[in-house]
């Protein structure tokens, strides 16, 4: 049976197949053979990713979670996100929020948002995709450079797929924040 992250990645290429050179090439890609799910998910992780890319297209619009420290987190968000071209957009003023901080980083647009005011607690887990490896180990040396705590080294993650590197870091309030690339080495 295909895991969720599978399906969703499956789900993705399956309505962007009309564009996809994955399925005009005819490379075999099925359902059909159980024993070659660990490398279908591999292209389809890596196909789904290349496509979002080039169309900035995103299941999720923006997500907001609350911190316990602004200065603390707006360090470690500027310098972890930076290796992944994304930075700090907009900083909403405090008389349109009842006085919370609230800053808003994106590439073209905030879409990852943090609020000084009730902060997160419970498992919180965010993965951003890392347009290649070297990208992955910079987002994890300047993750731990401004603070966080290592979660997981770059690496192989082979259980998820065999192109599977990501990164682990946890944020000043211990939201594990993750940077994955799907692309071979």
């Amino acid at each position: 049976m295909l895991s969720f992250a599978a399906m969703t990645a499956y789900s993705f290429v399956l309505g962007h197949a009309e564009k996809s050179e994955l399925f005009r090439a005819g490379d075999g890609l099925t359902r059909s053979r159980p024993r070659d799910l660990n490398m279908q998910y591999a292209m389809l992780a890596r196909e789904a990713s290349r496509l979002a890319r080039r169309w900035s297209l995103h299941m999720i619009d923006h997500i907001t979670f609350g911190v316990s420290d602004m200065q603390r987190s707006a360090t470690f968000y500027d310098r972890a996100f930076a290796p992944l071209g994304v930075t700090m957009l907009f900083e909403v003023p405090p008389e349109h929020t009842g006085g919370v901080r609230v800053r808003g980083y994106g590439e073209r647009r905030p879409w990852f948002w943090i609020a000084e005011a009730d902060a997160t607690r419970g498992k919180l887990h965010v993965a951003l995709s890392a347009a290649n490896r070297t990208a992955v180990d910079a987002f994890h040396w300047e993750a731990l450079a401004a603070g966080g705590r290592d979660n997981g080294a770059p690496g192989l993650r082979v259980h998820y797929h065999p192109d599977y590197y990501g990164a682990f870091v946890l944020d000043p309030d211990g939201n594990n924040i993750e940077a994955v690339c799907h692309e071979p080495g």
